[in-house]
């Protein structure tokens, strides 16, 4: 899935790019509800800098998107990165979206030549529970201050606080998702009857039945992680 990601983003990036006469290069890409430029990569102690956390939790609540390092936000011409980052990977930023997002999602953190820049890519998938929250403050790159427990949302060409709207109507999906789920498990209970169902945690590996004796049966982490549930 990961490499079909990365392909897919590289191919559409490399179709709208053009180069001048003198060698620069530009994107005919612009910033969106799902696209950021930055100008360069900033990193500490082999983590990208925290400075980037509103903006991937605003991308992970809304539809997702991608911030492309190594491109002038105004003029749009690639600048590049450090060679120095050439091999970066999700490594890179799992430390710092653990440590910074209450939420779960799923992220790619790539790099890729264009010619003689080095560019990198950080894909961030929506949210499936909603919504991702700061977990701790940061100090970003333009000044201001994001803090602990405040909930971010990307809008055209700009990732800000969620407003009370967008909050409410992330809320109400994620009450009519839970429940919608709840009613098919009750709809496949019903359809397998009560006396042939049991409930698997995913978590403990613990399968329960609702028969009066109550079996208990304890799937071990090696086969939880070979079912891929």
């Amino acid at each position: 899935m990961e490499d079909n990601i990365k392909d897919s983003l590289l191919q559409r990036f490399e179709k709208s790019l053009n180069t001048t006469l003198s060698g620069q290069t530009f994107t005919s890409w612009n910033e969106t509800d799902r696209i950021e430029f930055k100008k360069s990569l900033h990193t500490a102690s082999e983590t990208i800098n925290k400075s980037y956390l509103s903006t991937i939790c605003g991308f992970a609540n809304n539809k997702g998107g991608v911030i492309i390092f190594g491109i002038d936000s105004i003029s749009k011409e690639l600048l590049g990165i450090k060679e120095e980052f050439e091999d970066l990977d999700n490594r890179y930023a799992s430390t710092t979206l653990g440590e910074g997002l209450d939420g779960t999602f799923d992220f790619l953190l790539f790099t890729a030549w264009f010619g003689e820049k080095l560019i990198g890519f950080l894909w961030v998938r929506a949210s499936s529970s909603k919504p991702v929250i700061l977990r701790t403050s940061v100090d970003t790159q333009n000044g201001t201050v994001v803090k602990i427990g405040e909930i971010y949302f990307r809008y055209p060409a700009q990732t800000k606080r969620i407003l009370a709207s967008d909050l409410r109507s992330i809320i109400n999906d994620e009450i009519s998702s839970r429940m919608q789920k709840l009613i098919t498990q009750i709809n496949k209970i019903t359809q397998i009857g009560v006396d042939n169902s049991a409930v698997l945690d995913k978590i403990t590996g613990e399968i329960s039945s609702v028969e009066k004796n109550n079996v208990k049966l304890v799937l071990s982490k090696e086969i939880l992680d070979e079912l891929n549930l």
